[in-house]
C-alpha cells in the first residue's frame, strides 16, 4: 500500500494518508443525549455480535495475517494485518470479546493488548532484519500502539482492538518531539 507521509522536522507534526484508509466503514455522529447514545452503542454492539456479522469475530477468516503470521496471546488476544495501513508495519490487537467495554473489564485482557502489541512489534523488527530490501532494514524503530474504544473514538469496527504501528527511523508526531527533547537535555 502506497502511504503518504509528510513530517515537519522543525515541530514534529505528522500526517499520514493512505487513499484506503477513506473507505473504512465509519459511525454516523448524532447529537442526541448521552442516554441515547448509550443505549444507540447498546443497540449497535448487539446487532453486530457474531462471527456472521463482525469481521473481528471472525477473525480466522475475514482478516488478513501479517506476512510472518500472527500473535496469540495468553487472554484470547490475536493479531492481523491492518487493511489501511497508515505505516509500512501496520496491525491490529483484536480483543477475545466484540463488547470493547466488557473486554476490557479483565485485567488479564489488558495485559494481553500490551504483551501481543510487544509481540507484534518484536515479530515486525525479525521480519525487517531478514528483507533487507524493506527501505526501513536496519533503521531504529518506535512502537506505537492506538486503543480506539468504541465507535466515538474513531474505530471502524465496534468489535474491541488496538491498533499497533512501527516506525522506523524516528517516533510519531509529539513522541518525536518528546524524545528530541529528551535527548537534548542529556547533552
Amino acid at each position: 500500500q502506497r502511504v503518504l507521509s509528510v513530517f515537519n522536522k522543525h515541530s514534529c507534526e505528522e500526517v499520514r494518508f493512505n487513499s484506503l484508509r477513506v473507505a473504512r466503514p465509519q459511525p454516523v455522529s448524532s447529537t442526541a443525549s448521552v442516554e441515547a447514545a448509550l443505549k444507540s452503542l447498546e443497540e449497535l454492539y448487539a446487532s453486530t455480535d457474531g462471527e456472521e456479522k463482525c469481521d473481528f469475530c471472525a477473525w480466522k477468516t475475514r482478516t488478513a495475517s501479517d506476512v510472518w503470521g500472527r500473535v496469540y496471546g495468553k487472554a484470547g488476544c490475536v493479531t492481523a494485518s491492518n487493511v489501511a495501513k497508515a505505516n509500512e508495519d501496520h496491525g491490529v490487537v483484536i480483543l477475545p470479546g466484540h463488547h470493547p467495554l466488557r473486554s476490557l473489564c479483565k485485567v488479564d485482557v489488558v495485559v494481553d493488548v500490551f504483551e501481543s502489541a510487544l509481540s507484534w512489534s518484536q515479530n515486525c523488527l525479525r521480519q525487517r532484519r531478514k528483507t533487507a530490501a524493506s527501505p526501513s532494514a536496519g533503521q531504529l524503530c518506535y512502537p506505537q500502539l492506538l486503543w480506539n474504544c468504541g465507535m466515538g473514538s474513531g474505530a471502524s469496527q465496534p468489535h474491541g482492538h488496538a491498533q499497533v504501528i512501527l516506525s522506523a527511523g524516528r517516533a510519531a508526531g509529539r513522541a518525536e518531539a518528546a524524545r528530541r527533547a529528551a535527548e537534548a537535555h542529556r547533552a
